[in-house]
């Protein structure tokens, strides 16, 4: 197997990170595609529309506040 393949077939569609006050997801943005990254309270939301991104073939990073009393927090990231 080819290991350019191999690597595309492992890699994660979306990292999530925690980080101090924050949530940083990551995936590859396809060239021509939207996405755009919603959040809610709980899995059924109702579901907030963040900003409209655009992908350019390479990673896409967003960083998402994420306050010390919120007990959780959901995110979904839709392509358009």
């Amino acid at each position: 197997m080819d290991p350019v393949q191999l690597d595309a077939m492992l890699r994660p569609a979306v990292v999530i990170m925690r980080e101090p006050g924050r949530v940083v997801l990551r995936w590859l943005g396809r060239a021509k595609h939207q996405y755009q990254v919603e959040t809610a309270a709980e899995p059924r939301g109702p579901w907030v529309a963040g900003p409209v991104w655009l992908g350019e073939g390479r990673e896409l990073s967003i960083s998402e506040p994420v306050a010390g009393t919120t007990p959780r927090c959901f995110f979904r990231i839709a392509a358009h």
